[in-house]
C-alpha cells in the first residue's frame, strides 16, 4: 500500500507548483474524500486540515462563458478582446474553476456545453503565479460526449 503524503495546502502558489504538463491538481480532502475550489487550509464541507493536492483529468465542461473587451489593467492592454470561462471538471464536477479562452472580436471560442481542456502553465519567472486556460475538444458529431453549441 503506498502511504500519501500530505501537503499544506495555502496559497495559489502552491496550486501552480503542483501544475505540470497536461496536470490539474486541486486541493482533496483526506477525510471526507471531496474535492474543493480555493486553495485553503480546510476542507470547506467537513473542515477537516487533512489535504492533498490531487490530479484531476482537466476535461470539463463550459458552465459560463463571457468575452472581455475592455482592458481593466495596464497588463492586459493590447490582449483585449479575451474569453473567460467557468467550467465544471468532468471527473469533479461540484467544482468549478475559471479559465482563460481565446477570443475574436466575435466573441469566445467555446460555448457554454462545449467539451474543453483545462490546462495550467507556470509563469518561467515566478513558479508561484501562471494561467489557467481552456482549449475545445472535438464535438458530439465527432466524439460522442457533449453537446453541440
Amino acid at each position: 500500500m503506498q502511504e500519501t503524503v500530505e501537503i499544506p495546502i495555502s496559497s495559489f502558489g502552491q496550486f501552480f507548483r503542483e501544475a505540470g504538463e497536461d496536470t490539474v491538481a486541486l486541493p482533496h480532502c483526506l477525510d471526507c474524500g471531496r474535492h474543493h475550489w480555493y486553495p485553503m487550509e480546510r476542507c470547506p464541507h467537513c473542515f477537516s486540515e487533512r489535504l492533498e493536492w490531487a490530479s484531476v483529468s482537466g476535461r470539463a465542461t463550459v458552465y459560463s462563458v463571457t468575452t472581455v473587451r475592455y482592458a481593466f489593467t495596464a497588463a492586459t492592454r493590447g490582449q483585449t478582446p479575451y474569453g473567460i470561462a467557468l467550467v465544471t471538471f468532468d471527473d469533479v464536477p461540484d467544482v468549478r474553476m475559471v479559465c482563460r479562452t481565446n477570443a475574436s472580436e466575435k466573441g469566445s471560442d467555446v460555448a457554454i456545453g462545449d467539451a474543453v481542456m483545462v490546462s495550467v502553465t507556470t509563469d518561467a519567472t515566478d513558479p508561484d503565479t501562471g494561467m489557467v486556460s481552456c482549449t475545445p475538444l472535438a464535438s458530439d458529431a465527432e466524439s460522442g460526449e457533449h453537446g453541440e453549441r
